[in-house]
């Protein structure tokens, strides 16, 4: 058995050296969750577990018959799968990005996220990471280029009081609208073409 790992891992790649240190580093760590994990998420732990290493036996199998077989020289190989790294690394950053929102000291009953058709000037933001984004304003009314899937009301205004209501609107005009509001103020109803047009004229965007 030993003889065997030994000619496995012989021409060692970026790949196959990433997946030995994982897989040596995940077996104490699985052990620690394993024994601190609560009943009711132990079967989620334990099948995204089985998944991680399937992932890995998979990635390291194809690594060595690239290496062993088809016999591709290691160094391009290793030059290929930093650059594959890199780019998935990057693609799943960019497909989970998140725009966080600071309205804790917002004296605003609702907040309404726009995203930009086009002809508006855009809200500042500070930029948290490569595509992440975090905006605080005061104001009940901000304009994004695109709003992505994660967006996180870190800090609502504090007479909210840690609830709010969120939906989700399409209209001709403003193609992606996203409502956060006070839970009892009922505003649902009042959100249109027309509403968001008034906000704007107030706003003088």
């Amino acid at each position: 058995m030993i003889k065997l790992l030994i000619r496995l891992n012989t021409k060692p790649t970026f790949i196959s050296l990433t997946c030995l240190v994982l897989f040596i580093i995940s077996i104490p760590l699985e052990i620690y969750n394993y024994h601190h994990s609560v009943s009711s998420t132990l079967g989620w732990f334990l099948l995204f577990m089985i998944l991680f290493y399937i992932i890995l036996c998979v990635l390291y199998l194809i690594d060595r018959v690239l290496v062993k077989l088809i016999k591709i020289n290691t160094r391009l190989l290793s030059i290929l799968e930093i650059v594959f790294t890199l780019c998935f690394y990057l693609l799943f950053k960019y497909y989970t990005r998140q725009l966080n929102l600071d309205c804790v000291n917002s004296k605003q009953a609702f907040i309404l996220i726009i995203e930009n058709p086009g002809n508006l000037s855009n809200s500042p933001y500070t930029a948290k990471s490569l595509f992440d984004k975090e905006i605080s304003t005061k104001d009940n009314l901000i304009i994004v280029n695109h709003i992505p899937n994660n967006i996180n009301l870190n800090d609502p205004p504090k007479f909210w009081k840690g609830s709010y209501y969120y939906n989700k609107y399409v209209f001709t005009k403003y193609k992606n609208v996203v409502l956060y509001s006070k839970p009892d103020l009922n505003i649902d109803h009042r959100i249109s073409e027309r509403f968001i047009d008034s906000l704007m004229e107030r706003k003088k965007y």
